[in-house]
């Protein structure tokens, strides 16, 4: 990858990121109901290259059967592309509170 397209990974020693990804350890998880509980986690971020405002990612994902083989995605990233589904996913978002606004000026809850 990094010979082909002449990008170098953000970090040339991966070997911690690999490390991080393929061991399993355990981790802080919050609820929808707001409670806390440690679970084991594996995978995690492994390498990331950056050019023009692009990202290429390269990601483990645990199974979620137990047997079945980890998964390694490969993802390219475009982050002003990144940043405008955020600015029209907040302003859809504002536009439905401002149309429940006019309904009701003065919501009771």
């Amino acid at each position: 990858m990094s010979e082909q397209f002449k990008m170098t990974p953000i970090k040339a020693d991966w070997s911690a990121e690999i490390a991080h990804a393929s061991t399993s350890r355990l981790e802080p998880f919050t609820t929808m109901w707001g409670t806390t509980k440690m679970v084991v986690a594996v995978g995690g971020l492994i390498a990331q290259w950056r050019s023009d405002g692009l990202a290429l990612e390269l990601t483990l994902n645990y199974p979620t059967i137990p047997n079945a083989p980890n998964e390694y995605i490969l993802k390219l990233v475009d982050e002003e592309l990144k940043k405008r589904d955020t600015v029209v996913a907040n302003a859809k978002r504002d536009a439905g509170l401002d149309a429940q606004r006019a309904i009701n000026p003065q919501p009771k809850f």
